[in-house]
């Protein structure tokens, strides 16, 4: 290949990259990331991990898994957490402001001194 098709090719990955990173088309790697803002992190396993400040704004974590995870004063603004199991986990002062639990399984949550503004908990499990 010559040198200005290299360049050419470089240029349309570039490209590429840029759009699924505009638009968040992504999947990001849970164990590396420190800010998940926008990300799509569908069926991700954040079990038992200490997520502490994270910032998951808008974040899609349908089927994620949650449970036993420490999300205090974490910013879960705006996320989808459809079929999430948060069962367990610890959301003390948590920003839940127009969040979406649907269908989510809050089960021994704590939920103490959390921020929940216009947040749907439309058929969440909620309780001991």
């Amino acid at each position: 290949m010559r040198r200005p098709q290299i360049l050419t090719a470089l240029i349309r990955l570039g490209c590429i990259l840029a759009l699924f990173l505009t638009f968040g088309l992504v999947w990001v790697n849970p164990i590396f990331a420190t800010d998940y803002t926008r990300a799509v992190l569908e069926g991700a396993d954040f079990s038992g991990q200490d997520l502490k400040g994270l910032n998951f704004t808008m974040a899609k974590l349908k089927d994620a898994n949650l449970s036993g995870a420490d999300l205090q004063e974490a910013s879960l603004f705006g996320a989808g957490l459809e079929r999430t199991n948060l069962e367990g986990a610890n959301l003390s002062y948590a920003t839940l402001d127009t969040a979406r639990f649907i269908k989510a399984n809050l089960t021994n949550a704590i939920l103490e001194g959390a921020y929940a503004f216009n947040t749907i908990f439309d058929r969440a499990i909620i309780g001991r």
